[in-house]
């Protein structure tokens, strides 16, 4: 394959979706009866940027019901384990192929203060927490911008393989080409295949 470079500012986006996605965790502070161990709180552990959306979802588990789940959260700020804000949790239903788990939305956009939270919802059998996240400005580039660097960086073509590239012979055996440079396009897949 010809790997192809792209500007992180055409794949930015994209990229910022990815990471929440990818980086969106379940966390599970369990202190009560078996209940507790079928409610889930998901956040976004890379943080939330401060003047963006910010949601986090209650899952809650097949063997759970509806009568199971909170129907309110509470943003907690950890420096002083006071309650900044609350919300009431919306249902969003379920997710195909993920089970029978219902889920809920916490929406605390309107909270734009930076600093260190996490969010808590009371279930019958009694408290659910998250571990503390971020609000920030810049969050995302923050957290994750220097270990995208360093993943750009350690998939450089280079070295000696980027040597051999720069005289590739074509398949038809009309000559060569220089094809040195780029990034390889998966970990350890360092060919440069001109056949296709």
């Amino acid at each position: 394959m010809i790997h192809h470079r792209k500007h992180l500012s055409e794949r930015g986006p994209k990229i910022r979706r990815l990471f929440a996605l990818a980086l969106t965790c379940f966390v599970l502070l369990v202190s009560g009866p078996s209940i507790l161990a079928q409610v889930h709180l998901l956040v976004d552990h890379v943080g939330y940027e401060a003047t963006a959306t910010k949601k986090a979802f209650v899952g809650v588990d097949e063997n759970a019901s509806l009568q199971d789940a909170p129907d309110h959260f509470a943003l907690i700020d950890t420096a002083t384990s006071k309650v900044v804000f609350t919300g009431t949790l919306k249902r969003v239903g379920r997710v195909d192929r993920w089970g029978n788990r219902l889920f809920l939305m916490a929406d605390f956009s309107a909270w734009q203060k930076t600093g260190e939270y996490r969010l808590e919802a009371t279930t019958v059998a009694g408290q659910v927490a998250t571990c503390t996240f971020a609000i920030k400005r810049n969050v995302l580039e923050r957290e994750t911008l220097s270990n995208v660097i360093f993943y750009l960086k350690g998939q450089r073509a280079s070295g000696d393989i980027d040597k051999a590239d720069r005289q590739l012979a074509l398949p038809d055996g009309s000559g060569y080409v220089d094809l040195r440079g780029g990034w390889y396009d998966a970990t350890g897949d360092y060919g440069i295949h001109l056949s296709h």
